[in-house]
């Protein structure tokens, strides 16, 4: 076999036993710990306080020279679901030191498969397999840096990161090319490890894949996780796979794979379209000096616009201002080039967009494309797999230049696997750019809208049938900086180019343009809805390092079968939503990323009223307050006098009281005792109204804004002419000792659908400054369910056990009480500088409901009952948690069950999977993301045996 990093792949059916016989010939301690699949303690091969004895923990560590044997019992409910491919992917390690392990080179594969899968020398049946590993391996933090700096005389400082992008082991391209056979279907075993958060957005040219009944361009992994995608093979050629985060390209992570055979061919449908790259001036917020800026509210984003305008948007000796030269996809009627058919528009909501691209699987694009601009462009699509350009032939399309008037003829076949499944949306979203140098010609403007659709979605003229409106977005970060017209654009615009210092920070950052389709301070046009509509919203992330979380205000969307209002999106992707505009009102769209929306990457939508019907409601009454407590939530760690803070913090909270005095607090029980700094769970069926009355009592203006359910809209908050002015960010803020009423609807758009669970999750949280109020503590869950499922005494779920984990990095400089603290418990003299890297570092507690390091209270569950675990990530930046529970494998639901050894949550996202537990003990819940996990965020649940105790004397056992 070709020689890489992976140790040897464990294969499995459901119902086997797997012996692992482990020696270590190594010079030093190691384990083997599994992922995804279930354990008693004597073959769990990870070291931690889980009160074992002696005997049970030798398979934690083996020392060089011993041997141990692993059990593990591949049961029913380890195997795949109806849901899954045939086969699952997890892997094993050594968890001596999980960082220092996994970069000295211990990882292997695990596939457990379903019965029958296998052949008798435990190979799939009629399927091709291949395991991939990508990962970012940091040889500074392997166990061997010592005498690898002496082997092979390498220089630098000792601590310097030395990160290696590498598939299997092999970076720059040099992993051994992998041959696969046409018509015979592939299984791609997909691994993505390493002790940094990088994402992997991996591609496969020239072929499309299935995952999980999803039809998919490329699949998007955070470390730690696992998938299995599915591919049939249909060219004869060498294509490329490769990760498409810049970052990594840098590192050149790719690899190459060939089919043997020849394909035949197809006798498509031709769409011709004649498209031209020209240049244009595009200003990035044309209305914002004669709307935005002539009457400022008082609110964060008021604020924040006026920031920005004036660091960025105003032209003054070296700043550019907010116009630019660009290049733009125009298209025209014929080859002559003389009547414009479509052109990017500052009065349209599509923007800088170059045109619609539609067609369906079977279809062709004949694509006549002309320079019109003064440097070489291209034009290719992302997401087909044959394309060609006529003087160019079928090899190295995209690197094919179009040079300045040139005229070339693309070529581009939509193939059965390019098209959506039935599992997808009838049209899915792709996109074409220039990709002579992707960055910069992306970052000069060069970018357009593609939909693949299903056969006779469209209309004879190309058009959606049975839909609607569609709309188009662009989420992007320009870097004008990069674009190919920096030059030509300080020369033009700035009032004294020779005063421009290009290599200043400030000068770079007035040059980054968060944009939505190359607008600005919501200036994007034309947003406007009618109730009831139905919308199918086309987003596109163009080349950027970072995942973006976009979160709809007042609306919900259906995806993969349940209902969300924050869309996950991933590096050069796209995305395709259906929206039922339910709630009326003017609502922003924009990243959680709270550097992203407040420099600019917002937008406003209007839903106005079409239809007066009522629904029937029941209210459920809440009352809650902010309170401020000094609450530990970090390490016990040594305390350097009067320069650090410790471990001890003043923090706000949501707390809940009986009634409407406000006088007497509801009392946590044990089934409560894990919300840590949560507020209360509110819960709620679908149909029904959730009032909660807010009285805040703390020493700073709060409020509570809530995901997924929609808002009561007052009368007084319509304007004369009866236009929805609601909602007024002034209006939400309770101020010190002021109470406030929320009334929320909690439509079908909030509830679990008929495939989902049960309960679903949501979140609530105070939304006057949303990222410091995170991080002073205002949080909590919120919880939507069936109709009929709660218990109406108690507002709990019978026979279900329930937990609610937010999983947050609380940054103790971005609370409202900084100095507060550094007041209270600056040990004196207080030696403190706010602004030193260490004391900053040493405000970040990387948390599980507010607990770091195994302290987290009232994980205690029973084994063999049905547990539901509400997973919560509401980090305001790039932050991916790997969520992982030891030997306790779990499910998650879209349109179909999905069995899952570790949860990806990304930010601003909600997860709700359930497990029932069958290996009794102490077990570890931790964020397998090595940076998270060895800083903290780790807990330990505990499952014990029913029928031998009840939970009341567990709890006070575990107390």
């Amino acid at each position: 076999r070709i020689f890489w990093i992976l140790g040897p792949t464990i294969r499995a059916e459901v119902n086997d036993k797997v012996i692992i016989h482990f020696k270590n010939l190594a010079s030093r301690p190691y384990s083997i710990h599994p992922y995804g699949i279930s354990y008693w303690k004597m073959s769990e091969g990870a070291s931690y306080n889980d009160h074992t004895s002696a005997s049970e923990k030798e398979d934690d560590v083996v020392k060089p020279k011993g041997e141990y044997v692993y059990v593990w019992e591949i049961t029913d409910n380890l195997g795949p679901l109806d849901g899954d491919s045939r086969c699952l992917t997890s892997a094993y390690s050594s968890h001596v030191d999980q960082v220092r392990d996994f970069n000295s080179g211990l990882i292997g594969a695990i596939l457990i498969c379903k019965h029958g899968t296998l052949n008798s020398l435990g190979k799939q049946v009629n399927q091709q397999e291949f395991v991939l590993l990508f990962s970012v391996i940091d040889e500074s933090k392997s166990w061997y840096l010592e005498t690898d700096r002496i082997k092979y005389k390498i220089p630098g400082p000792r601590k310097s990161k030395r990160l290696m992008y590498s598939i299997n082991g092999y970076i720059n391209s040099s992993l051994p090319d992998l041959n696969l056979c046409k018509n015979r279907d592939v299984s791609w075993h997909l691994i993505a490890m390493g002790s940094v958060p990088n994402l992997f957005s991996i591609y496969f040219s020239g072929n499309g894949l299935l995952l999980r009944g999803h039809r998919v361009v490329s699949i998007e992994l955070a470390p730690t996780a696992f998938t299995t995608a599915e591919m049939s093979p249909s060219s004869k050629s060498k294509w490329l796979l490769s990760c498409q985060n810049p970052e990594h390209q840098q590192g050149r992570v790719a690899m190459k794979y060939m089919m043997r055979t020849m394909s035949t061919k197809q006798r498509p449908i031709e769409w011709i379209h004649y498209i031209t790259a020209e240049e244009c001036d595009w200003d990035y917020n044309s209305i914002f000096l004669k709307k935005r800026l002539k009457n400022l509210e008082p609110s964060e984003y008021s604020l924040s616009a006026f920031r920005l305008r004036s660091q960025k948007l105003e032209r003054n000796p070296n700043r550019i201002g907010k116009e630019y030269k660009k290049a733009v996809y125009v298209e025209y009627t014929d080859n002559t080039f003389t009547i414009v058919k479509y052109k990017p528009n500052p009065k349209s909501s599509k923007g800088i967009l170059g045109p619609v691209l539609r067609g369906e699987v079977g279809d062709r694009f004949k694509i006549v494309f002309k320079n019109l601009a003064s440097r070489p462009y291209n034009l290719n699509p992302h997401g087909l797999t044959k394309i060609k350009v006529e003087t160019a032939g079928d090899h190295h399309v995209m690197n094919h230049s179009v040079q300045p008037n040139e005229v070339v003829t693309y070529f581009w076949n939509v193939t059965e696997s390019d098209g959506p499944t039935q599992s997808d949306p009838g049209c899915q979203t792709h996109f074409y750019f220039s990709s002579v140098d992707v960055v910069r010609d992306m970052a000069s403007g060069l970018i357009g809208p593609m939909l693949i659709c299903r056969k006779e979605m469209l209309n004879m003229n190309a058009r959606p049938i049975k839909i609607d409106r569609s709309k188009y977005l662009l989420l992007s970060l320009f870097d004008e900086n990069k674009s190919w017209y920096i030059n030509e654009n300080i020369q033009k615009y700035c009032e004294e180019p020779s005063s421009v210092n290009t290599k200043d920070p400030e000068f770079y950052q007035s040059n980054l343009m968060y944009s939505i389709n190359g607008f600005v301070n919501e200036s994007a046009p034309n947003l406007d809805f009618c109730l009831k509509e139905d919308i199918f919203w086309h987003v596109i992330v163009g080349a950027q390092n970072d995942i973006l979380s976009l979160y709809f205000h007042g609306q919900t969307f259906k995806r993969d079968g349940i209902y969300e209002d924050v869309l996950t999106l991933f590096p050069f992707s796209g995305e395709t939503i259906r929206m039922d505009m339910d709630n009326i009102g003017q609502w922003l769209l924009k990243p959680l990323n709270y550097q992203y929306q407040s420099r600019g990457m917002r937008a406003k939508f209007t839903v106005r009223n079409c239809d007066n019907e009522e629904e029937n409601y029941e209210n459920l009454v809440n009352f809650i307050n902010t309170e401020e407590e000094d609450l530990v939530i970090g390490f016990r760690v040594q305390q350097l006098r009067g320069q650090r803070l410790g471990n001890k913090f003043k923090k706000v909270v949501f707390q809940q009281y009986m009634d409407n005095t406000f006088r007497q607090p509801v009392i946590r029980g044990e089934f409560e005792e894990h919300l840590g700094i949560l507020g209360p769970v509110i819960i709620a069926e679908v149909n029904e109204i959730i009032v909660v009355k807010f009285k805040n009592m703390a020493s700073k203006p709060f409020s509570i804004h809530a995901h997924g359910v929609s808002r009561d809209i007052p009368e007084e908050y319509m304007d004369e002419e009866e236009k929805v002015i609601w909602p007024r960010k002034e209006e939400d803020i309770a101020y010190p000792n002021e109470t406030k009423m929320y009334i929320w609807h909690v439509t079908k758009g909030s509830a679990p659908t008929n495939k989902d669970f049960d309960c679903r999750a949501w979140t609530y949280y105070s939304d006057v400054n949303p990222e410091r109020d995170i991080h002073s503590g205002l949080i909590g869950p919120l919880i939507v369910c069936k109709a009929g499922t709660l218990n109406k005494v108690s507002d709990m779920t019978p026979k279900v056990q329930e937990f609610s984990l937010l999983f947050l990095t609380f940054d103790e400089n971005k609370s409202w009480y900084l100095e507060d603290n550094i007041q209270i418990f600056c040990k004196t003299p207080c030696h403190i500088r706010p602004e030193s890297p260490t004391f900053r570092a040493s405000n970040r507690f990387h948390t599980i409901n507010g607990y770091v390091a195994e302290t987290l209270p009232g994980l205690v569950m029973a084994q063999y009952r049905l547990v539901r675990w509400y997973l919560i990530n509401m980090a305001m930046s790039a932050e991916i948690y790997s969520v992982h529970f030891h030997s306790q494998p779990f499910a998650m639901r879209r349109t179909k069950e999905h069995r899952m050894g570790v949860y990806t949550l990304f930010p601003g996202s909600f997860g709700t999977i359930e497990m029932y537990p069958t290996k009794v003990g102490y077990w570890l819940l931790d964020c397998e993301t090595s940076v998270h996990q060895q800083a903290g965020m780790r807990a330990i649940s505990l499952v014990y045996n029913p029928r031998m105790y009840s939970f009341s004397q567990i709890h006070n056992l575990n107390s």
